[in-house]
């Protein structure tokens, strides 16, 4: 059996010689569902942000200490930069998570071609491929690489 939450409010009511009470359920189940997933979520974008940002912290007191000279550390510091984006990117989806709730997001609706769809497919999706050795190889029909043809995104 599947477990229930509800929200109760009683009021005494009286009439005459007669009294008694109303009771109002509301079944908040599913709110409590939401919240969950919601404190599940947060701490889930809490741990993603703090590996990156420690990286790129620790990078960066690294070159302030004077390691600008030194190949390896201009090596590590490029991989803080992709931190950097990685970051920017889940900040950027917490921000349209957030309009989305609440019902402010404006959906961007222009023309693309199809090449141009699958070529920035590739593009978010080349660096994690890469760093599982995966690789990524798109075979669109001449037809679809060289015409006009769009797609409402």
């Amino acid at each position: 059996m599947r477990q229930r939450f509800f929200a109760a409010t009683a009021t005494a009511v009286r009439g005459g010689e007669k009294s008694g009470a109303v009771l109002v359920l509301h079944d908040i189940t599913e709110l409590r569902k939401l919240e969950r997933v919601r404190r599940d979520f947060v701490a889930n974008v809490t741990h993603e942000f703090k590996t990156p940002l420690t990286a790129i912290q620790g990078f960066a007191e690294t070159l302030l200490a004077g390691a600008l000279d030194d190949p390896q550390n201009r090596v590590r510091s490029s991989k803080s930069f992709s931190s950097t984006r990685a970051s920017r990117a889940l900040t950027d989806d917490l921000l349209k998570l957030s309009k989305m709730d609440a019902d402010r997001l404006e959906l961007e609706i222009r023309r693309l071609s199809v090449s141009q769809f699958v070529e920035g497919c590739i593009e978010t999706t080349q660096r994690p491929a890469a760093e599982r050795d995966l690789r990524i190889s798109v075979n669109l029909p001449q037809r679809i690489r060289t015409s006009p043809r769009t797609a409402d995104v």
